[in-house]
């Protein structure tokens, strides 16, 4: 769209390229999304980092699936702009904008303030999300820790 505007952010890590491994939890009230990371060096060198735990604060709305890496030209937001494997912002949110009309109708004053529109491409699929923030919780070894970690957030609040 015209006022959509796409920029990197830096979380600290970004997806494995060929096996991102991507994995969504969500409730109505939290949601989590962890993938296969990598961290990229001063000399643009990438290194295994583990399994990224990424909290999506106070989310609205999630999107997970299609497009895959190859696909991603034909994206609405991202089209030619992406630079591969990567987690971005999209700035003057379309999408944003079209949920705050729709809620609107009933709350014709509430704004959904401080909510931003996230986009995470990965090899096999794309995760976009309306949420307050990305929060990076971890980067762990062991895929049964990092569910373990999630599900004692979302459960008991720790």
């Amino acid at each position: 769209m015209d006022s959509d505007r796409v920029v990197p952010l830096d979380l600290g890590v970004v997806p494995e390229a060929a096996v991102s491994g991507g994995f969504l939890i969500q409730s109505e009230h939290s949601a989590w999304f962890l993938f296969n990371a990598m961290r990229v060096q001063p000399n643009g060198r990438r290194v295994e980092a583990g399994i990224a735990v990424v909290e999506l604060q106070h989310h609205l709305q999630t999107r997970f699936g299609h497009p895959n890496v190859d696909a991603l030209p034909g994206h609405p937001v991202l089209g030619q702009a992406h630079e591969g494997d990567g987690v971005y912002e999209v700035l003057e949110s379309s999408w944003l904008a079209e949920v705050q009309r729709q809620n609107r109708i009933v709350f014709p004053e509430y704004s959904f303030t401080g909510v931003r529109h996230f986009i995470v491409t990965l090899h096999d699929a794309t995760l976009e999300c309306l949420a307050n923030n990305l929060v990076l919780e971890a980067c762990l070894d062991d895929s049964e820790a990092a569910l373990r970690m999630v599900i004692d957030r979302a459960f008991r609040g720790s």
